[in-house]
């Protein structure tokens, strides 16, 4: 376990600037991985504010809110 703890965020890099592409190209998301990026803002925009490194994130929620729906995977067929 000891050995592990050095990598946690080396190994999360990737995947984290990977999340981040997916944000920024408004890719189309399953339910759950609509959920999980959901989630996953939640908690980064949360930790940003509680640790002092953002002074509110009220004006926030609506533009983040706009860029998820635009992500949410749509049962319609494109015409």
């Amino acid at each position: 376990m000891g050995n592990m703890s050095y990598c946690k965020f080396r190994n999360t890099l990737n995947d984290l600037r990977e999340c981040i592409n997916a944000i920024e190209e408004r890719e189309q998301l399953s339910e759950d991985e609509h959920q999980a990026c959901s989630k996953m803002i939640t908690e980064m925009t949360n930790f940003l504010e509680n640790a002092g490194l953002a002074e509110s994130t009220d004006d926030f929620d609506e533009t983040y809110n706009t860029i998820l729906r635009e992500m949410k995977e749509s049962d319609e067929d494109d015409e």
